[in-house]
């Protein structure tokens, strides 16, 4: 059950940044939110801490109503979901 809930989440990390992406470049305060938390919980469940680190930063500046740049957001889940693939074996 661990490993297929793990195979799902590295299946699914780029479309859950792409929707963090996407979500912040429409502007969209809750939305944003829900997919930065639907992320940051995902990804501590996995034992991605990089990646559930850098989704808690955005967790507070949205709780903040400070809406981060989608560019600088993309280029920073970019990297860590590529360390995070080649650690699983998949890059």
């Amino acid at each position: 059950m661990a490993q297929r809930f793990i195979e799902e989440f590295l299946d699914l990390l780029p479309a859950r940044v792409s929707r963090v992406v996407r979500c912040l470049s429409s502007s969209d305060l809750a939305a944003s939110r829900d997919a930065v938390v639907s992320l940051r919980v995902t990804s501590e469940m996995a034992g991605a801490l990089r990646m559930e680190h850098y989704c808690r930063q955005l967790e507070e500046a949205l709780a903040n109503r400070a809406l981060p740049d989608a560019a600088a957001v993309l280029l920073g889940m970019s990297k860590t979901s590529r360390l995070i693939l080649h650690e699983a074996g998949r890059a």
